[in-house]
Parts: C-alpha cells; sequence; structure tokens
C-alpha cells in the first residue's frame, strides 16, 4: 500500500497515511519516489473531495461501514481474494483459517459484487482478479505493482534452497524441504530489513514459498527479480509468475517439493534459463513510471454506477454518527453519575468505619471503667437502690 500512496502523490494527490506503518518504509518510499506523504496526528473529517483506499484485508465490517457510509470516494484495494485475510463482504463471520480454507471459498464473484454494492470501487494488484472481475462484466482498475527504487543486482549463489521464516506459511515450508537429500543447503531467513532480504534472496538458487492461496506474493516477485526461482503451490490461483516462461515452478502437493527442487539443482541450464526469465520478467512488471500510470487512469476513472448513490449513503452515516453521539454523551453522563454515586458510597462507608470505631473505643473505655473499685462499689450502690426502689413500689 505504501506504493500506491507514493504513486498517488506522484499524480499530484496530497495523500494522507492512516493506521499502523513503519517510518523508516515510509521514508524510503518518500525518498525513491521523491514525494511526501502526510501522518496527521488526529482524524478529520472525511469530505466529497477526499478518496479513501482501503485494502480488503481488515477482518472488522465496520472499517467498511465507516468508509461507505461517507461522502467520499471509497475504493477497495484487492490485494488478495476478498474474505481470506478481511471480511468476507457476504456474511457476519469472521476470516478463515488460511491454512483450512479451501481456496474456491475465497474471491468468489459475489464478494466482489457486493462491495460494489456496498458503494465501493474496485482496484486490485492480481491479474487474477482483474481477469475474473473482466470476466463477470465487473468495473475494476488493475494497478499491478510498481517499485521506484531500482532492484539491486543479484548477488553471486551461496545457497541452493531459502524460505521465509516470517510467514504464515512457513511450516509448510518446512514440511516441505524435510524431504531434501543431504547435501542440499537451506537458509532460513529471519525478519530484518527490506534490502538484507533481498539480498539475502539473491543468494539462493530456489525460494521455497507454498501459499495455499494468498494474493500476489511480493517475497516471490522480489525472488524472481534477484534470479532466484519460486516454488509454488497449484492450489494458489491468485498468484503470479508460476509458469515456466516468467521463472516459476509449481507443484501440486507439499510431498512434490523435494522432487522438484532436486530436478532443478540437477539440471544446470535450466535453472540458469528460468533465473533469466523470472528475473527480467519481474523487473519489467516492477517498472516505476508504467505503474504510476496506471494509478492515474484509475484516479480519473470512478466508476459512476457506484458514485451516483455516494450521496445517500453519506447521509445514512451522517444520521448515524448523530446517533453515535448521542449515545457516547449518554455514556459520559452515566460515567460520571456512576462514578458520582460510588463516591457517596466510599464517603458513606468511610463514616460507617469511623462510627464503628468510636463505637469500639466507647466499648473499650466502659469495661476499662468497670474494671476499677470505685466504678464497681458505685456501680453495687446504685444496683441496691435501685432493689430498694423497687420494694418500696410494690
Amino acid at each position: 500500500m505504501l506504493e500506491l500512496a507514493a504513486a498517488c502523490a506522484a499524480n499530484g494527490f496530497e495523500v494522507e497515511l492512516r493506521g499502523n506503518f513503519v517510518e523508516r518504509e515510509v521514508v524510503s518510499i518518500e525518498d525513491a519516489a521523491q514525494v511526501s506523504l502526510l501522518r496527521p496526528p488526529d482524524g478529520r473529517a472525511a469530505s466529497s473531495t477526499d478518496t479513501v483506499l482501503i485494502p480488503e484485508g481488515h477482518s472488522e465490517a465496520l472499517k467498511f461501514a465507516r468508509v461507505a457510509l461517507s461522502p467520499v470516494r471509497a475504493v477497495v484495494v484487492l490485494l488478495a481474494a476478498p474474505g481470506l485475510f478481511g471480511w468476507s463482504f457476504d456474511g457476519p463471520e469472521k476470516p478463515p483459517d488460511p491454512m483450512g480454507v479451501s481456496p474456491a471459498d475465497v474471491g468468489r464473484p459475489v464478494q466482489l459484487e457486493a462491495a460494489r454494492a456496498l458503494g465501493f470501487e474496485l482496484w486490485s494488484n492480481v491479474r487474477a482478479i482483474g481477469d475474473q472481475a473482466r470476466s463477470l462484466g465487473i468495473p475494476l482498475h488493475y494497478i499491478g505493482v510498481g517499485r521506484p527504487r531500482a532492484y539491486p543486482e543479484p548477488p553471486s549463489k551461496s545457497t541452493d534452497v531459502a524460505f521465509v521464516e516470517d510467514n504464515r506459511w512457513v511450516e509448510l515450508a518446512r514440511k516441505g524441504i524435510e524431504g531434501l537429500r543431504p547435501g542440499v543447503s537451506v537458509a532460513a531467513l529471519p525478519t530484518m530489513t527490506h534490502d538484507d532480504l533481498l539480498r539475502e534472496l539473491g543468494r539462493a538458487r530456489v525460494l521455497v514459498h507454498l501459499a495455499r492461496i494468498e494474493g500476489r506474493s511480493r517475497v516471490c516477485e522480489e525472488a524472481r527479480a534477484m534470479r532466484t526461482i519460486p516454488v509454488m503451490l497449484s492450489s494458489n490461483h491468485m498468484a503470479e509468475g508460476t509458469h515456466a516462461s516468467v521463472g516459476g515452478v509449481v507443484v501440486d502437493d507439499v510431498s512434490e517439493l523435494a522432487p522438484a527442487v532436486h530436478a532443478l539443482l540437477d539440471d544446470p541450464a535450466r535453472l540458469d534459463s528460468l533465473a533469466t526469465a523470472g528475473y527480467d520478467d519481474a523487473r519489467r512488471l516492477g517498472a516505476w513510471e508504467p505503474f504510476v500510470e496506471r494509478v492515474a487512469v484509475a484516479l480519473a476513472e470512478p466508476d459512476d454506477s457506484v458514485a451516483r448513490f455516494t450521496g445517500a449513503r453519506a447521509a445514512l452515516g451522517t444520521a448515524l454518527s448523530a446517533h453515535e453521539q448521542e449515545l457516547a454523551a449518554l455514556q459520559r453522563a452515566l460515567r460520571e453519575r456512576i462514578a458520582q454515586l460510588e463516591w457517596e458510597l466510599a464517603d458513606g462507608r468511610s463514616a460507617q468505619r469511623a462510627l464503628a470505631l468510636a463505637l469500639e473505643s466507647a466499648q473499650e473505655r466502659y469495661e476499662a471503667l468497670r474494671g476499677r473499685k470505685a466504678v464497681r462499689g458505685a456501680l453495687r450502690v446504685a444496683s441496691v437502690k435501685d432493689s430498694f426502689r423497687d420494694l418500696r413500689s410494690r
């Protein structure tokens, strides 16, 4: 999303970043693209001149509701199959477990149609999603990818196989490489800076990335750009660069990984041919200026069939916002009243404890006085007088 933000800024738009981001990565993108991205400390009210780009990966429907019921031009950027990592757009359920979900259950046509019906335009960097939308007659801007800084040249190869540890599919990778024969060197790449990751990817001949289903794999694309051949699962029908003509290798099952890797390592000519094809294709796809131009087209061509109802949705959003503010004011008043009652209760308990202590002290003094001789005598005299009084009254 940072590259997309920078591309919007390169087209002359003022871009505000919202949510979580790594500052050093933002600065790096800004320097490479020669743009400035704003980081406002507080949110502001949306206006009809704003365009909001929200990735499909948010799991809470409320995030989409706030954007849809506002006056902005709302765009969902589909970085993966809808319903895989974010809200499905067609039900209340949470995203499924990527390790168990059927690839056919996410990225369904009804999810694209539902997003548009809710008031969102559709952009995507995944060619398969663009092709799917086009075949169904659903308006969608395919924007692809772009990299403002040129890739470094690959280093010399020193490792046979690499896999990325900070990845949701790492357990499948570990399972697959268990079948590799002795002598095949394997590098497990830990969390590191992006520049370091590119370098380490480039040192490997093969990258193992066994994603069951996702969107466009950045790590696979960067591996190809560094003359490293990614081995992927065929179940990931959203993947890019899977064909041998562009430097990819596909297996149908984790158990097929080791034989596929051995076949590559045993055929240096094929290894070199695939590495060259991937290098050329990935660097062509990552070219910055064509990406900026595709984003310019998407920005300049709003989906009018969605935009025509923005006013109605914004009116609903305004009404709901006013009601939400009323509820918030009521909650504040109730919290203040509860705090006051708690203070009064605590004050009453404090007074009660003080009275109890005073009573206890008085009882102690009374018992102490009773124990003195003069007091005991006075008490006996008082008791005798009471007895005479009782006799005379009979």
